[in-house]
């Protein structure tokens, strides 16, 4: 495996001769299918048909929660600020139904004080459903058109424009992983470009099996050893937090999987009472009329969207593959596994914001403590395309991941498999780092012959490279989907049944995937390895072409920050 990290601004010129390169004008969304959309209440928003209040900028095409806006915490827990929104929407014969408060006093319950917010919880983006009022007249729910009429009231002075520019739209991100054997065409297949014709030699060749397409393959290697954390410099180990789609059990010699709290040293573990409260933050009030997927617990799944078809769905096992990544390049490290993503590769802005703010919670508390803290690296192997303008992108996203780069945390994001320019979040938050912070590191794929992958975003917001394509990891030991074998003969040999690769059985426990999904983890425990071992350790340098030494400052500039706080 293969790192390869910028020596200086790239050179946007042709062949470095001065002539410019052509402007990427890629303006089209993530290639959602309707059926994804649908199942998520999402739409498309598309510049040609967006409605827009006076002064608004035409928007870039996004996906977003079709009756959600994203309010902070603090202002739906102040009545006046609550009332004045509500007013507001009425206006657009709309009316917020707002979220319960996790932390409010049960009133059945015995009476205690209550607790004072800490400025991550206070800060925090929570779903705010919409719906048409009773005296409406029949209309579409839009909540771009809601956050049209928020903006206009601002520049009215109705409301403030301080308080409008921390509200935005619930996006849709999605899972870096190209999807090909065993992939289910009815949950939507995220292909770098929509219409791209998988055969050799095109961007869409690696959803192909043999081309670097999700398949089943098995090793003969032993899983690397893994020394005590009492024999590791600083006698712990270096926590590496995996927000996506959870884990499943795979082989035990590779990763073993417990509860957070439990005693013992697995490699993995989920924190059921963490995804618990995140899910109280992160997701919507309670409406019996609307029904969707729910991120239930930390447990991927189903494997399965169409149980009457069994097809395996395009992102389950994502999660376990990106552990497997960590396990084999820092196999001292922690894998800390919180699920975000739905096994369709979805990601639901809201929820994805819950797990960070309070993640930044528990940073800033052991931090004050002089604890180690709860997490070294982040690992988001996810993203989607922003509405607005590089220099006008949503602030919600940047302002926590800013936020956790300035408790020392590092964060490590996939640069996207959609071969364009356009920046891709929140990876692209690398070109605009935080003052005083860690930077962020926005990771590109390569293919196994260390050449830039062609279905790999790219950009001068693209930090490093490494390699994502045709990488071989673990998968969840599973029943296999319903794609059979090719050709499976009825005549047996030695007891045994006789037959070609069947496409999507995985009982094996590895696989073969594609995508910046597996280029940003390999990064990540690069990096976890860094501050585990030293920048300079040979562990660390091995396979890395890094010239102007960023891991190193990279990792410098973690350790200060942890030191000034």
């Amino acid at each position: 495996m293969k790192v390869w990290f910028r020596a200086e601004s790239p050179d946007q010129t042709i062949g470095g001769k001065g002539e410019p390169r052509a402007t990427d004008v890629t303006t089209g969304a993530i290639p959602f299918s309707a059926a994804v959309l649908d199942r998520h209440r999402a739409r498309v928003l598309r510049p040609g048909e967006a409605v827009l209040a006076p002064k608004q900028p035409t928007p870039r095409p996004t996906a977003y929660r079709s009756d959600v806006l994203l309010v902070p915490h603090e202002f739906l827990t102040d009545p006046d600020l609550t009332k004045a929104i509500t007013e507001v929407l009425s206006k657009a014969s709309l009316e917020p139904i707002v979220p319960v408060d996790p932390a409010a006093p049960n009133p059945s319950g015995p009476r205690r004080p209550r607790q004072p917010l800490s400025r991550f919880r206070a800060q925090m983006p929570r779903p705010l459903r919409l719906r048409a009022r009773a005296d409406a007249p029949p209309m579409a729910v839009d909540a771009w058109a809601a956050l049209q009429t928020l903006r206009a009231a601002a520049d009215t002075g109705q409301l403030s424009k301080k308080i409008v520019d921390r509200i935005g739209l619930e996006h849709l991100l999605v899972g870096s992983a190209l999807v090909g054997a065993g992939g289910a065409s009815i949950g939507g297949v995220n292909v770098a470009t929509e219409g791209s014709t998988p055969i050799p030699g095109g961007v869409g060749s690696y959803t192909l099996a043999g081309y670097g397409g999700r398949m089943p393959v098995d090793i003969v290697l032993a899983a690397p050893p893994r020394r005590r954390a009492e024999e590791l410099p600083g006698q712990r180990r270096r926590v590496v937090a995996v927000l996506d789609s959870g884990l499943q059990p795979t082989l035990d010699s590779w990763i073993d999987i417990d509860e957070r709290w439990t005693p013992g040293d697995p490699v993995a573990s989920v924190d059921s009472a963490f995804q618990q409260m995140m899910t109280d933050y992160g997701t919507l009030a309670a409406d019996p009329d609307v029904t969707g997927p729910a991120i239930d617990g930390p447990w991927d799944g189903p494997y399965t969207a169409e149980p009457l078809v069994g097809e395996v769905t395009t992102h389950f096992g994502h999660g376990t593959f990106i552990a497997g990544i960590i396990r084999q390049v820092a196999p001292d490290a922690h894998v800390r596994s919180i699920r975000v993503m739905h096994s369709d590769g979805v990601v639901e802005e809201g929820l994805l914001l819950a797990a960070l703010h309070l993640l930044a919670e528990e940073v800033e508390g052991q931090v004050a403590a002089g604890g180690p803290l709860p997490v070294d690296v982040v690992s988001l192997s996810l993203g989607y395309f922003d509405e607005g303008p590089a220099d006008q992108v949503t602030p919600l996203l940047a302002g926590i991941i800013a936020d956790l780069a300035a408790l020392g945390v590092v964060v490590v994001a996939a640069a996207g498999n959609y071969a364009t320019t356009r920046p891709f979040y929140p990876a692209a938050f690398s070109d605009t780092p935080p003052d005083e912070a860690v930077p962020i590191l926005s990771v590109g794929a390569l293919n196994p012959n260390g050449t830039v992958a062609l279905f790999s975003n790219d950009g001068p917001w693209v930090t490093c490279w490494a390699t994502g394509a045709a990488v071989l990891s673990t998968f969840p030991v599973m029943p296999s989907g319903s794609e059979q074998a090719a050709n499976a003969p009825v005549q047996q040999s030695a007891g045994l049944p006789r037959q070609t690769l069947d496409p999507d059985d995985f009982t094996s426990g590895f696989a073969v995937w594609s995508g910046t999904s597996f280029a940003a983890p390999l990064v990540a425990a690069k990096v976890a390895l860094a501050l585990q071992e030293g920048a300079d350790s040979d562990l660390v340098r091995a396979d890395v072409h890094d010239p102007a030494n960023v891991l190193a400052k990279v990792v410098a500039a973690a350790e200060g920050r942890r030191k000034v706080l």
